[in-house]
């Protein structure tokens, strides 16, 4: 039987899963920080195994491909009628974490980025976790808003399921932006401007020349002119058809 690898976070699952769906016969052994990788597979219907890195020394890595449709199952639309702005400001544990610590700009935006985009005219899913949201918005709750909804889910592919409701999706440097990207969906990133042969070569450089994704490129998050750059790029950026 073919052993293939499967190394990175949800990112990275989602480029191998045509792959990986397309030949369901294989093996596959999966190395990643994210702690529910055998669910997140399970829910496509595929099995794998959660190996350390050291034991899939040697096995060929798994095959990636930049689009697909949507995999995950689908939800009942939470908007039936207008154009839909997604928005993801957070990123992973691990990957803030690392950011931190070689003192690159953290993947996570500001909850400033999110008050100055709620305020276009058109229905917006804020995707999140409640964490993330409890830390962004404490009375999220209670929001009674028609046009703002909040989306989070145990199951992460539930969240990501429903990108595709997206006629535009804004987001951090994390997986929703990849699903974007990869359902064909005008995707705008913010990306921390610093060196990243693997992100840029990986989840950026290809999805800007087929242009599908534009870049925000910034330095320092705390500084209030490169954030509202940063917004100003967006809006001349939006596509909502």
């Amino acid at each position: 039987m073919n052993s293939f690898a499967v190394k990175g976070g949800i990112g990275d699952f989602l480029q191998c899963l045509p792959f990986m769906l397309n030949h369901p016969e294989y093996r596959y052994l999966v190395v990643s920080h994210y702690d529910r990788a055998t669910e997140f597979f399970s829910s496509v219907g595929l099995t794998v195994q959660e190996m350390p890195l050291g034991k899939v020394k040697g096995i060929e890595v798994c095959p990636r491909q930049l689009f697909f449709t949507n995999p995950f199952r689908r939800q009942k639309p939470i908007f039936t009628n207008g154009p839909v702005l997604g928005i993801h400001l957070g990123g992973s544990d691990y990957s803030i974490s690392v950011e931190k610590r070689f003192g690159f700009p953290p993947k996570n935006l500001p909850v400033s980025v999110w008050n100055a985009l709620i305020k276009e005219e058109c229905n917006i899913l804020i995707f999140g976790t409640v964490a993330e949201f409890d830390a962004l918005v404490p009375d999220w709750r209670n929001s009674r808003s028609k046009n703002i909804k909040y989306v989070v889910d145990d199951d992460v592919t539930v969240s990501l399921s429903r990108v595709a409701e997206c006629s535009t999706f804004i987001g951090s440097d994390s997986a929703f932006k990849t699903m974007s990207a990869m359902l064909h969906i005008k995707t705008i990133v913010w990306v921390g401007d610093y060196k990243d042969e693997f992100r840029d070569e990986k989840f950026i450089d290809p999805y800007v020349k087929a242009g599908v994704m534009e870049v925000f490129r910034y330095r320092d998050l705390n500084s209030d002119w490169e954030v509202r750059e940063g917004v100003r790029f967006c809006r001349e950026q939006l596509c909502y058809a």
